[in-house]
Protein backbone atom coordinates (compact mmCIF):
# COMPACT_ATOMS: atom_id res chain seq x y z
CA UNK A 1 0.00 0.00 0.00
CA UNK A 2 2.83 2.33 0.85
CA UNK A 3 4.45 1.85 -2.54
CA UNK A 4 1.14 2.26 -4.36
CA UNK A 5 0.42 5.49 -2.47
CA UNK A 6 3.88 6.80 -3.23
CA UNK A 7 3.45 5.90 -6.91
CA UNK A 8 0.10 7.71 -7.10
CA UNK A 9 1.64 10.76 -5.42
CA UNK A 10 4.54 10.80 -7.91
CA UNK A 11 2.15 10.45 -10.86
CA UNK A 12 0.02 13.30 -9.52
CA UNK A 13 3.09 15.54 -9.11
CA UNK A 14 4.27 14.69 -12.64
CA UNK A 15 0.85 15.52 -14.11
CA UNK A 16 0.78 18.80 -12.17
CA UNK A 17 4.23 19.71 -13.51
CA UNK A 18 3.14 18.88 -17.07
CA UNK A 19 0.04 21.04 -16.62
CA UNK A 20 2.18 23.96 -15.46
CA UNK A 21 4.58 23.57 -18.38
CA UNK A 22 1.63 23.50 -20.77
CA UNK A 23 0.33 26.80 -19.35
CA UNK A 24 3.77 28.32 -19.98
CA UNK A 25 3.88 26.94 -23.52
CA UNK A 26 0.44 28.43 -24.21
CA UNK A 27 1.88 31.80 -23.10
CA UNK A 28 -0.65 32.03 -20.26
CA UNK A 29 2.16 32.40 -17.73
CA UNK A 30 5.02 34.89 -17.96
CA UNK A 31 8.63 34.82 -16.78
CA UNK A 32 9.00 36.98 -13.66
CA UNK A 33 12.18 35.83 -11.88
CA UNK A 34 15.45 34.04 -12.63
CA UNK A 35 17.38 32.61 -9.69
CA UNK A 36 21.11 32.41 -8.98
CA UNK A 37 22.36 31.83 -12.54
CA UNK A 38 26.06 31.51 -11.72
CA UNK A 39 28.01 28.38 -10.86
CA UNK A 40 30.01 28.18 -7.65
CA UNK A 41 32.83 26.53 -9.62
CA UNK A 42 34.42 28.90 -12.09
CA UNK A 43 33.13 32.04 -13.72
CA UNK A 44 30.23 30.64 -15.72
CA UNK A 45 26.47 30.17 -15.67
CA UNK A 46 24.90 26.95 -14.45
CA UNK A 47 23.68 24.22 -16.77
CA UNK A 48 20.28 24.34 -15.06
CA UNK A 49 18.93 27.72 -13.99
CA UNK A 50 15.67 27.97 -12.03
CA UNK A 51 12.93 30.50 -12.74
CA UNK A 52 9.45 31.58 -11.66
CA UNK A 53 6.47 32.15 -13.93
CA UNK A 54 3.06 33.65 -13.22
CA UNK A 55 0.17 35.27 -15.06
CA UNK A 56 0.83 38.98 -15.57
CA UNK A 57 -2.17 41.23 -16.16
CA UNK A 58 -0.58 43.22 -18.97
CA UNK A 59 -3.84 45.09 -19.54
CA UNK A 60 -3.08 47.03 -16.32
CA UNK A 61 0.17 48.44 -17.65
CA UNK A 62 -1.13 48.99 -21.16
CA UNK A 63 -4.12 51.00 -19.96
CA UNK A 64 -2.30 53.00 -17.26
CA UNK A 65 1.51 52.95 -17.68
CA UNK A 66 2.18 55.59 -15.04
CA UNK A 67 0.15 53.68 -12.44
CA UNK A 68 2.14 50.48 -13.04
CA UNK A 69 5.37 52.17 -14.08
CA UNK A 70 7.71 49.57 -12.60
CA UNK A 71 7.66 45.84 -13.28
CA UNK A 72 7.36 45.08 -9.56
CA UNK A 73 4.10 47.07 -9.49
CA UNK A 74 2.69 45.05 -12.36
CA UNK A 75 3.68 41.84 -10.56
CA UNK A 76 2.02 43.10 -7.36
CA UNK A 77 -1.17 43.93 -9.29
CA UNK A 78 -1.27 40.48 -10.91
CA UNK A 79 -2.20 37.15 -9.28
CA UNK A 80 1.45 36.29 -8.68
CA UNK A 81 1.51 36.05 -4.89
CA UNK A 82 0.19 32.53 -4.43
CA UNK A 83 0.20 31.41 -8.04
CA UNK A 84 3.87 31.35 -8.98
CA UNK A 85 5.10 28.33 -10.87
CA UNK A 86 8.69 27.34 -10.10
CA UNK A 87 10.63 25.74 -12.97
CA UNK A 88 14.01 24.10 -12.27
CA UNK A 89 15.42 24.45 -15.80
CA UNK A 90 14.64 27.58 -17.83
CA UNK A 91 16.74 26.39 -20.78
CA UNK A 92 14.54 23.34 -21.28
CA UNK A 93 11.40 25.49 -21.12
CA UNK A 94 12.89 27.86 -23.71
CA UNK A 95 13.64 24.89 -26.00
CA UNK A 96 10.07 23.62 -25.70
CA UNK A 97 8.67 27.12 -26.22
CA UNK A 98 10.61 27.57 -29.47
CA UNK A 99 9.34 24.20 -30.70
CA UNK A 100 5.76 25.19 -29.87
CA UNK A 101 6.04 28.61 -31.52
CA UNK A 102 7.56 27.19 -34.69
CA UNK A 103 4.99 24.40 -35.07
CA UNK A 104 2.54 24.65 -37.93
CA UNK A 105 -0.70 26.34 -36.86
CA UNK A 106 0.83 27.65 -33.62
CA UNK A 107 -1.21 30.28 -31.76
CA UNK A 108 1.81 31.56 -29.83
CA UNK A 109 4.90 33.52 -30.80
CA UNK A 110 7.77 35.48 -29.29
CA UNK A 111 7.80 39.16 -30.07
CA UNK A 112 11.10 40.59 -31.30
CA UNK A 113 13.01 42.94 -29.01
CA UNK A 114 12.71 46.29 -30.81
CA UNK A 115 14.60 48.63 -28.51
CA UNK A 116 16.28 49.01 -25.12
CA UNK A 117 16.43 52.01 -22.80
CA UNK A 118 19.56 52.35 -20.67
CA UNK A 119 19.91 55.32 -18.34
CA UNK A 120 22.00 57.16 -15.78
CA UNK A 121 19.27 56.96 -13.08
CA UNK A 122 16.82 59.71 -12.11
CA UNK A 123 16.87 61.10 -15.65
CA UNK A 124 13.34 60.59 -16.99
CA UNK A 125 13.80 57.04 -18.27
CA UNK A 126 10.45 55.98 -16.79
CA UNK A 127 8.77 58.65 -18.90
CA UNK A 128 10.42 57.06 -21.94
CA UNK A 129 9.12 53.61 -20.95
CA UNK A 130 5.62 54.96 -20.31
CA UNK A 131 5.66 56.69 -23.69
CA UNK A 132 6.66 53.45 -25.43
CA UNK A 133 3.75 51.68 -23.75
CA UNK A 134 1.22 54.45 -24.38
CA UNK A 135 2.16 55.08 -28.01
CA UNK A 136 0.72 51.76 -29.23
CA UNK A 137 -0.73 49.93 -26.21
CA UNK A 138 -2.25 47.05 -28.19
CA UNK A 139 1.00 46.37 -30.04
CA UNK A 140 3.73 47.15 -27.51
CA UNK A 141 4.83 45.28 -24.41
CA UNK A 142 7.25 47.26 -22.26
CA UNK A 143 9.24 45.76 -19.41
CA UNK A 144 10.28 48.56 -17.07
CA UNK A 145 13.14 47.48 -14.80
CA UNK A 146 12.08 43.85 -14.74
CA UNK A 147 13.88 41.18 -12.74
CA UNK A 148 14.96 38.54 -15.30
CA UNK A 149 17.37 40.58 -17.50
CA UNK A 150 19.16 42.21 -14.57
CA UNK A 151 19.80 38.76 -13.07
CA UNK A 152 22.56 38.45 -15.69
CA UNK A 153 23.30 42.05 -16.72
CA UNK A 154 23.86 42.97 -13.08
CA UNK A 155 26.62 40.39 -12.73
CA UNK A 156 28.86 41.77 -15.46
CA UNK A 157 30.59 44.41 -13.35
CA UNK A 158 31.49 41.79 -10.74
CA UNK A 159 32.21 38.78 -12.97
CA UNK A 160 34.00 40.54 -15.81
CA UNK A 161 33.72 40.75 -19.58
CA UNK A 162 34.77 37.13 -20.22
CA UNK A 163 31.72 35.96 -18.24
CA UNK A 164 29.42 38.48 -19.94
CA UNK A 165 30.35 37.59 -23.48
CA UNK A 166 30.81 33.83 -23.08
CA UNK A 167 28.57 31.74 -25.38
CA UNK A 168 26.89 30.11 -22.36
CA UNK A 169 25.94 33.44 -20.77
CA UNK A 170 24.82 34.93 -24.08
CA UNK A 171 22.67 31.87 -24.83
CA UNK A 172 20.97 32.04 -21.42
CA UNK A 173 20.27 35.75 -21.87
CA UNK A 174 18.72 35.06 -25.29
CA UNK A 175 16.52 32.36 -23.74
CA UNK A 176 15.36 34.79 -21.03
CA UNK A 177 14.45 37.48 -23.56
CA UNK A 178 12.74 34.94 -25.84
CA UNK A 179 10.50 33.73 -23.01
CA UNK A 180 9.68 37.30 -21.95
CA UNK A 181 8.52 38.05 -25.48
CA UNK A 182 6.07 35.18 -25.74
CA UNK A 183 2.40 35.95 -26.27
CA UNK A 184 -0.81 34.40 -27.49
CA UNK A 185 -2.20 37.85 -28.31
CA UNK A 186 -1.53 38.25 -32.02
CA UNK A 187 -2.04 42.03 -31.75
CA UNK A 188 1.19 42.29 -29.76
CA UNK A 189 4.08 42.82 -32.15
CA UNK A 190 6.96 44.56 -30.38
CA UNK A 191 8.80 44.29 -27.07
CA UNK A 192 10.89 46.98 -25.36
CA UNK A 193 13.02 46.96 -22.22
CA UNK A 194 13.92 49.72 -19.81
CA UNK A 195 16.85 48.31 -17.86
CA UNK A 196 17.87 49.26 -14.31
CA UNK A 197 20.68 51.84 -14.27
CA UNK A 198 23.18 49.26 -12.98
CA UNK A 199 22.37 47.13 -16.02
CA UNK A 200 24.28 49.57 -18.21
CA UNK A 201 27.40 47.86 -16.89
CA UNK A 202 26.15 44.73 -18.67
CA UNK A 203 26.04 46.49 -22.03
CA UNK A 204 28.58 44.03 -23.50
CA UNK A 205 26.24 41.09 -22.78
CA UNK A 206 23.24 42.84 -24.32
CA UNK A 207 25.23 43.72 -27.43
CA UNK A 208 26.67 40.19 -27.75
CA UNK A 209 23.17 38.69 -27.53
CA UNK A 210 21.34 41.30 -29.65
CA UNK A 211 23.85 43.15 -31.84
CA UNK A 212 21.17 44.55 -34.16
CA UNK A 213 18.74 45.86 -31.55
CA UNK A 214 18.80 49.68 -31.22
CA UNK A 215 19.34 51.23 -27.79
CA UNK A 216 19.38 54.64 -26.17
CA UNK A 217 21.11 56.07 -23.12
CA UNK A 218 19.25 58.77 -21.20
CA UNK A 219 21.42 61.20 -19.22
CA UNK A 220 21.16 64.53 -17.47
CA UNK A 221 23.18 67.64 -16.58
CA UNK A 222 25.65 66.58 -13.81
CA UNK A 223 24.57 68.87 -10.95
CA UNK A 224 20.90 68.16 -11.60
CA UNK A 225 21.25 64.38 -11.62
CA UNK A 226 23.43 64.45 -8.51
CA UNK A 227 20.84 66.52 -6.68
CA UNK A 228 18.13 64.05 -7.73
CA UNK A 229 20.08 61.49 -5.73
CA UNK A 230 21.35 63.61 -2.84
CA UNK A 231 18.31 65.81 -2.07
CA UNK A 232 16.90 63.33 0.45
CA UNK A 233 13.89 63.72 2.78
CA UNK A 234 14.57 65.29 6.19
CA UNK A 235 16.15 62.86 8.63
CA UNK A 236 17.56 60.55 5.96
CA UNK A 237 21.34 60.23 5.88
CA UNK A 238 23.28 60.93 2.69
CA UNK A 239 24.71 57.42 2.85
CA UNK A 240 21.20 56.13 2.04
CA UNK A 241 21.41 57.68 -1.42
CA UNK A 242 21.31 55.28 -4.35
CA UNK A 243 24.36 56.93 -5.90
CA UNK A 244 26.50 55.75 -2.97
CA UNK A 245 25.97 52.07 -3.78
CA UNK A 246 29.40 51.75 -5.37
CA UNK A 247 31.01 53.38 -2.32
CA UNK A 248 29.34 50.84 -0.03
CA UNK A 249 30.02 47.80 -2.25
CA UNK A 250 32.88 48.77 -4.58
CA UNK A 251 33.63 46.46 -7.49
CA UNK A 252 37.10 46.06 -8.96
CA UNK A 253 36.09 48.32 -11.85
CA UNK A 254 34.89 51.02 -9.45
CA UNK A 255 38.15 50.86 -7.50
CA UNK A 256 40.04 51.24 -10.78
CA UNK A 257 37.96 54.30 -11.61
CA UNK A 258 38.74 55.84 -8.21
CA UNK A 259 42.45 55.17 -8.74
CA UNK A 260 42.31 56.73 -12.22
CA UNK A 261 40.21 59.81 -11.47
CA UNK A 262 40.65 60.33 -7.74
CA UNK A 263 43.77 62.51 -7.99
CA UNK A 264 45.77 60.22 -5.71
CA UNK A 265 43.09 60.15 -3.02
CA UNK A 266 41.94 56.86 -1.48
CA UNK A 267 38.35 55.62 -1.28
CA UNK A 268 38.05 56.98 2.25
CA UNK A 269 39.60 60.34 1.41
CA UNK A 270 36.98 61.11 -1.22
CA UNK A 271 33.78 62.82 -0.06
CA UNK A 272 30.30 61.35 -0.39
CA UNK A 273 29.65 63.87 -3.15
CA UNK A 274 32.76 62.64 -4.97
CA UNK A 275 31.59 59.03 -4.73
CA UNK A 276 28.12 59.96 -5.97
CA UNK A 277 29.61 61.61 -9.05
CA UNK A 278 31.99 58.67 -9.62
CA UNK A 279 29.15 56.16 -9.36
CA UNK A 280 27.14 58.05 -11.97
CA UNK A 281 30.21 58.31 -14.20
CA UNK A 282 30.67 54.54 -13.90
CA UNK A 283 27.13 54.10 -15.26
CA UNK A 284 27.74 56.49 -18.18
CA UNK A 285 31.05 54.96 -19.22
CA UNK A 286 29.79 51.61 -20.64
CA UNK A 287 27.40 53.45 -22.97
CA UNK A 288 30.27 55.65 -24.14
CA UNK A 289 32.53 52.63 -24.70
CA UNK A 290 29.84 50.78 -26.66
CA UNK A 291 28.95 53.78 -28.79
CA UNK A 292 32.60 54.29 -29.68
CA UNK A 293 32.74 50.68 -30.87
CA UNK A 294 29.44 50.23 -32.67
CA UNK A 295 27.62 53.55 -33.22
CA UNK A 296 24.35 51.66 -32.63
CA UNK A 297 22.96 53.80 -29.83
CA UNK A 298 21.56 57.26 -29.37
CA UNK A 299 22.21 59.61 -26.47
CA UNK A 300 19.12 61.40 -25.12
CA UNK A 301 19.29 64.36 -22.75
CA UNK A 302 16.62 64.63 -20.05
CA UNK A 303 16.09 68.24 -21.13
CA UNK A 304 14.87 67.04 -24.56
CA UNK A 305 12.04 64.91 -23.19
CA UNK A 306 9.44 64.19 -24.37
CA UNK A 307 9.84 66.03 -27.69
CA UNK A 308 12.90 64.07 -28.84
CA UNK A 309 10.96 60.83 -28.51
CA UNK A 310 8.11 61.65 -30.89
CA UNK A 311 10.16 63.74 -33.30
CA UNK A 312 13.25 61.57 -33.58
CA UNK A 313 13.98 58.55 -31.37
CA UNK A 314 10.75 56.60 -31.84
CA UNK A 315 10.36 57.00 -35.61
CA UNK A 316 14.02 57.19 -36.65
CA UNK A 317 15.77 54.90 -34.18
CA UNK A 318 13.21 52.44 -32.80
CA UNK A 319 11.22 52.29 -36.04
CA UNK A 320 7.88 53.24 -34.47
CA UNK A 321 5.63 55.14 -36.89
CA UNK A 322 4.37 58.23 -35.08
CA UNK A 323 1.06 59.52 -36.39
CA UNK A 324 -1.18 62.04 -34.68
CA UNK A 325 -2.70 59.17 -32.65
CA UNK A 326 0.64 58.09 -31.18
CA UNK A 327 1.62 61.70 -30.57
CA UNK A 328 -1.58 62.35 -28.62
CA UNK A 329 -1.16 59.14 -26.62
CA UNK A 330 2.35 60.17 -25.62
CA UNK A 331 1.30 63.73 -24.77
CA UNK A 332 -1.46 62.31 -22.57
CA UNK A 333 0.82 59.97 -20.61
CA UNK A 334 3.28 62.83 -20.11
CA UNK A 335 0.62 64.84 -18.26
CA UNK A 336 0.95 62.32 -15.41
CA UNK A 337 3.87 61.95 -13.02
CA UNK A 338 5.85 59.10 -14.58
CA UNK A 339 5.81 56.89 -11.49
CA UNK A 340 2.17 57.54 -10.68
CA UNK A 341 2.62 58.12 -6.95
CA UNK A 342 1.31 61.68 -6.85
CA UNK A 343 -0.57 64.31 -8.82
CA UNK A 344 2.68 65.91 -10.02
CA UNK A 345 3.04 66.59 -13.74
CA UNK A 346 6.11 66.52 -15.95
CA UNK A 347 7.96 69.83 -15.47
CA UNK A 348 11.52 69.46 -16.68
CA UNK A 349 12.46 73.14 -16.56
CA UNK A 350 11.11 73.91 -13.09
CA UNK A 351 12.62 70.76 -11.60
CA UNK A 352 16.05 71.45 -13.13
CA UNK A 353 16.17 75.05 -11.91
CA UNK A 354 15.20 73.99 -8.39
CA UNK A 355 17.93 71.36 -8.23
CA UNK A 356 20.62 73.75 -9.44
CA UNK A 357 19.68 76.31 -6.78
CA UNK A 358 19.80 73.68 -4.03
CA UNK A 359 23.23 72.33 -4.99
CA UNK A 360 26.09 72.81 -2.53
CA UNK A 361 29.61 73.79 -3.59
CA UNK A 362 30.72 70.22 -2.82
CA UNK A 363 28.15 68.86 -5.28
CA UNK A 364 29.16 71.38 -7.95
CA UNK A 365 32.85 70.59 -7.56
CA UNK A 366 32.36 66.82 -7.58
CA UNK A 367 30.19 67.02 -10.68
CA UNK A 368 32.77 69.23 -12.42
CA UNK A 369 35.71 66.94 -11.66
CA UNK A 370 34.20 63.47 -12.02
CA UNK A 371 30.94 63.65 -14.00
CA UNK A 372 31.29 66.58 -16.38
CA UNK A 373 33.71 64.76 -18.75
CA UNK A 374 31.13 61.99 -19.36
CA UNK A 375 28.35 64.55 -19.80
CA UNK A 376 30.36 66.56 -22.30
CA UNK A 377 31.05 63.45 -24.40
CA UNK A 378 27.38 62.42 -24.33
CA UNK A 379 26.30 65.92 -25.33
CA UNK A 380 28.76 65.99 -28.23
CA UNK A 381 27.52 62.60 -29.45
CA UNK A 382 23.91 63.72 -29.08
CA UNK A 383 24.52 66.87 -31.14
CA UNK A 384 26.21 64.83 -33.86
CA UNK A 385 22.91 63.07 -34.57
CA UNK A 386 20.60 66.00 -33.94
CA UNK A 387 22.59 68.15 -36.37
CA UNK A 388 22.42 65.42 -39.01
CA UNK A 389 26.19 65.23 -39.37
Amino acid sequence: RKNKGHSNSSESAAKHAEHNIEKILKAKLHLVDVFDPTSTIGVQVKDRVAADFCHLKWELHKSAPSQYAMFRELVAGSPCGGERIHIPDIREVARLARERDEAEGSTTKSMPLKGVVFHESRVGSTLVANSLAASKPANHRVYSESSPPISLLGLCDKMGNDFCTSPKTVSLFQDIVYLMGRTSDLAETSMFFKIQSAGTKGMSLFRAAFPDVPWIFVYREPVQVMMSHLALPPGMKMTNSNCLRSYKRPSKNYKKMVAKLGGGRTMKELSYEDHCALHLASICQPSIDEQLKSQTGRMVNYAELPGALVDDIFPNHFGIPVTEVERQNIEEVCTHYSKGKSDKKWNEKGDSEKKEKMASEAVKEASRVFLAPSYEWLEKENRKFSSGS
